[in-house]
């Protein structure tokens, strides 16, 4: 299988167009379009549909796209293989904030003391982790909860407690509903508090949302307000 005809249809789904490729990248549209379609005569399917230059992806092209990425990570991992200049190998490594906060440091010095190899790391939330994952942007996660994907494979390294944080005064002068300080809508934190605010019908709003636990701290010690953490993260910020 021709790596530039890959490389051709990869870059088509990224910037939708043949048209707008061939501006961005120095290529010819005629010799584009051929590689297109020799590539999908090679497959014996219809990789796009044109609508006058737009150009959108059948779903046999959504099917082979995650293999054609894994084709051309396998190609350039094994043309540098007897490179005397060859540099180390790179294990894509991503985890959530909390994890990096709180864990990420000891892992890797760990590792990278028992393996040579390069640790490429990528730190976002739950969903955008486990999305690329999926889309082999990422070779391995450490992340929080077990993920929903079936083709995922997962082991189990450690537990977290979840706790509501809040100042002393809170409680004492709120009743019934609750203003909550809590993670972004993807982060497992934000998955399980609203899966426990549901399940318990207790009543409250969301006042605030932040992409990290100190922030969330913080906010709840200057406003006594009440929010969800883990339990490592308030011994790491309040010892």
């Amino acid at each position: 299988m021709n790596i530039d005809r890959i490389n051709m249809f990869l870059a088509v789904c990224i910037h939708g167009s043949i048209s707008r490729l061939c501006r961005g990248v120095i290529r010819h549209q005629p010799v584009v379009s051929q590689g297109i379609k020799e590539l999908e005569l090679e497959l014996n399917v219809k990789l796009f549909q044109r609508t006058g230059r737009t150009i959108t992806p059948t779903q046999e092209a959504l099917q082979f796209y995650p293999y054609a990425q894994a084709l051309i990570q396998a190609n350039e991992r094994a043309s540098s293989v007897f490179k005397p200049d060859a540099s180390l190998p790179v294990l894509r490594v991503g985890c959530t904030v909390t994890i990096a906060t709180y864990m990420l440091p000891e892992i890797i010095t760990h590792f990278e003391n028992l393996h040579h190899i390069q640790l490429q790391i990528t730190v976002n939330n739950v969903a955008t982790i486990k999305e690329s994952v999926v889309n082999n942007n990422l070779d391995v996660a450490l992340m929080e909860g077990v993920p929903d994907n079936d083709t995922l494979s997962y082991s189990r390294v450690g537990t977290l407690d979840l706790v509501y944080v809040a100042s002393p005064s809170y409680l004492q002068n709120h009743k019934g509903r609750y203003h909550l300080l809590t993670r972004e809508i993807g982060s497992s934190y934000r998955k399980y508090m609203d899966r426990i605010i549901y399940d318990d019908k207790i009543e409250s709003i969301i006042s605030w949302t932040a992409n990290n636990n100190e922030t969330l701290l913080h906010l709840c010690d200057w406003r006594t307000w009440r929010r969800c953490s883990s339990k490592n993260c308030c011994r790491r910020l309040h010892s």
